[in-house]
């Protein structure tokens, strides 16, 4: 009797979420009783369409708050991508200075190397997560 209660609602359903009352159960099975076997179709329709309602609902909630979370998400990744690019920027004059200072070209070229790497990594690390 608890899974039926769940799967009607009963006792599930967050906060916000529509279920369907347990006095609207009720009444559908009395309502049921009441009529008599040869509208029991016509009943279990009503009620099941209810059920239907409530979980299109509960899955169009769902489906919008991940949207949401997943939007919010992506702007998380391109600020954070902003930022190491800037910071590579102004990192980039002060490192190849001493790099050239104190390795030649041969230090220079791989601080450049490093900061290249670093910014292609943070690019497609997004892409790799969705495979």
């Amino acid at each position: 009797m608890t899974l039926a209660r769940e799967a009607l609602g009963a006792h599930s359903g967050g906060m916000g979420q529509p279920r369907l009352p347990r006095d609207e159960v009720t009444a559908s099975l009395a309502a049921g009783r009441d009529l008599g076997p040869e509208y029991d179709d016509q009943v279990a329709a009503a009620l099941s369409e209810r059920l239907d309602r409530i979980v299109e609902e509960r899955v169009r909630t769902e489906v919008e708050d991940r949207a949401e979370a997943h939007a919010r998400g992506s702007e998380a990744r391109v600020e954070a991508r902003t930022s190491v690019a800037i910071a590579s920027l102004i990192f980039a004059v002060p490192l190849s200075a001493i790099a050239a200072g104190t390795a030649g070209g041969l230090g220079l070229l791989f601080t450049w190397l490093g900061i290249v790497i670093v910014n292609v990594a943070l690019v497609w690390e997004p892409r790799l997560h969705r495979s």
